[in-house]
């Protein structure tokens, strides 16, 4: 049996992006994304998780397996006591240019590099986290 924290999670996410060049500060430039889980609120499956781009920022979308890796592997813990079960995830990728759109992110799991790799984008038409999302509106 699983064990878990229902709610809805809310954080901003770091990402790293292709460019390391420092700017004229020496300063390497850090991205962020706006990240929602939502656990155990009597959808299915038990875990989605929402990753969001901001308002005038960078899109995750290149970095997606990375960004996943690490709300697997530093967040999901924390909330799902017994270990997770990778088919009761749900990865979904908001994008607000040129309109907001939702996507079902389906990935494969690699087991040799332990983590998802392989990203195809399926976009949503109608969906219960397009309307209960708690993220701010585009």
């Amino acid at each position: 049996m699983t064990y878990y924290h229902p709610g809805i999670y809310q954080f901003e996410l770091p990402f790293l992006t292709a460019s390391f060049v420092p700017d004229e500060n020496d300063l390497v430039m850090i991205k962020y994304c706006d990240v929602e889980i939502h656990v155990g609120r009597n959808k299915s499956p038990l875990i989605t998780v929402l990753i969001s781009t901001k308002k005038e920022g960078m899109s995750p979308t290149n970095f997606i397996e990375n960004v996943v890796d690490v709300i697997l592997k530093g967040y999901l813990p924390q909330i799902v006591i017994d270990g997770i079960n990778k088919a009761d995830i749900r990865w979904i990728q908001r994008e607000y240019y040129p309109e907001e759109r939702f996507h079902e992110v389906q990935m494969k799991w690699n087991k040799n590099q332990n983590r998802f790799c392989y990203p195809n984008w399926v976009q949503l038409e109608d969906d219960w986290i397009m309307k209960e999302h708690k993220l701010v509106k585009y």
